[in-house]
């Protein structure tokens, strides 16, 4: 099961918890991986971001309010299938509860398809390049992002 601290997922480390040895000290949660995806998933629409294959999106910012592009170009969720970012900024910042559930409606099927990607490349064999290709994608959006919260 992955391993919390302090509320951050320490990357890479696992605990079995049938292996004998010191368990986590205080102030650090075992849970399990798909309660793990669910709660992030909805705790982080709660604050308007929303994870893509590009990087991470902060639905709350000005710059998404005449946005028409899906939130994720390479997503097939209904979220992105029929709402546009300026449309999910709006329905946020007018506290509408239907962006909540647009947003984990799409953060969970993030993680579902990075997961199913990851579980497919692990039994192919290409794991590595599997993460470097969305580590890479994923790092050029955050970049791009960055430099249009500095531009604007």
């Amino acid at each position: 099961m992955p391993l919390l601290k302090n509320n951050v997922l320490v990357a890479d480390t696992w605990i079995n918890a049938e292996a004998e040895g010191d368990l986590p000290t205080s102030g650090d949660v075992i849970v399990p991986f798909g309660r793990l995806l669910k709660e992030w998933g909805e705790l982080s629409a709660r604050t308007g971001k929303l994870f893509t294959s590009r990087g991470e999106l902060n639905i709350k910012n000005a710059r998404h309010a005449e946005d028409d592009r899906p939130p994720d170009p390479d997503c097939a969720c209904p979220t992105c299938a029929h709402y546009s970012r300026g449309t999910l900024r709006h329905l946020y910042v007018a506290r509408e509860a239907t962006s909540v559930v647009l947003l984990t409606v799409h953060n969970l099927s993030f993680f579902l398809n990075l997961m199913r990607g990851a579980r497919e490349a692990i039994i192919a064999g290409r794991y590595s390049r599997f993460r470097t290709r969305v580590e890479l994608a994923r790092r050029a959006e955050g970049e791009e992002d960055a430099s249009a919260e500095t531009e604007g």
